[in-house]
Order: C-alpha cells, then structure tokens, then sequence
C-alpha cells in the first residue's frame, strides 16, 4: 500500500485499522511475509495505530519519517 488516508469526517471509526488488517490478509494469501510502511514523525494517530496493531518501528530519518514493518509470518 503506497497512500492510506481517511477523510477526517471518518476518521476514529476504525476503518483505517480495517483496511490494514485486508491488507495484511491479501498479503498472507499471496505469500507475502513482510509489510513495509512509513509516516512523518508528526502523525502521532498513525504511529498509534501502527504500534497498536503490530508494527514495529525499525527506523528514524533525519527528515521526520518514521519507517514501521510487521512480519506477517508472527501472526
């Protein structure tokens, strides 16, 4: 997935949480083991949701990104 954005009129129904879990479904149904995402530092609702359902931060850059990945092979 390149781009997750929910409008804010939707936002903290859970459908972002929804849409990462399909992810991760199409995912593990075409034997991918690893998912790969980033977000600016400031996003602190998107950190949140990565850590709460999994990912694990794995690197900080210098320009605010924050890089998560969740091994798909531990669910």
């Amino acid at each position: 997935m390149f781009q997750l954005w929910v409008h804010p009129n939707y936002r903290r129904a859970g459908l972002a949480t929804q849409l990462k879990n399909k992810l991760e479904e199409a995912a593990q149904y075409h034997n991918v083991n690893l998912i790969y995402t980033h977000t600016e530092a400031v996003n602190d609702h998107v950190i949140e949701l990565n850590k709460k359902i999994g990912y694990q931060e794995v690197r900080r850059v210098l320009f605010g990104m924050i890089s998560f990945v969740l091994a798909l092979s531990n669910r």
